[in-house]
């Protein structure tokens, strides 16, 4: 994605981390205090569902659709990779 931004393009992406390091056309929504719900879960098949239940619901994302902002593309990763690069 942020080599999607260096090369011009503009990039919402939401996650349950802050970027720690800005780059120009990357936005970052923070979906706060789902992590530590998350390290509760101990069953990866219903902990997916979960997590993507939470994230299409949670009150950041849906700001940002209600704010009327256009889009080319969406892209949902269902796996959340970043959690797991973080631990």
């Amino acid at each position: 994605m942020k080599e999607l931004a260096k090369r011009g393009h503009e990039i919402t992406f939401f996650s349950p981390f802050p970027e720690t390091e800005p780059v120009k056309n990357f936005k970052t929504i923070v979906l706060t205090g789902l992590v530590e719900e998350w390290n509760q879960m101990f069953f990866l098949s219903s902990m997916t569902s979960k997590i993507m239940e939470q994230t299409l619901a949670h009150e950041n994302l849906h700001g940002l659709l209600r704010s009327g902002e256009k889009f080319d593309i969406v892209l949902v990763d269902r796996f959340v990779y970043d959690l797991w690069s973080k631990r």
